[in-house]
């Protein structure tokens, strides 16, 4: 490690993220891949969260 020339001074990366979704924020466990059908509503609806603006 003593013979170590190089650095990472200076090198810098920014990654620009979005905001968590109110599933994410309220830990909403349905994470299932929309697809319109009735079965995934059904499934859906068991997991919904009613917010309010407050929450928003």
């Amino acid at each position: 490690m003593s013979d170590i020339s190089e650095s990472l001074a200076g090198r810098v990366s920014i990654l620009e993220l979005l905001g968590l979704s109110l599933r994410e924020i309220f830990d909403v466990d349905f994470n299932n891949y929309f697809i319109p059908t009735n079965s995934y509503l059904k499934n859906r609806e068991t997991c919904l969260t009613k917010y309010t603006e407050t929450d928003i």
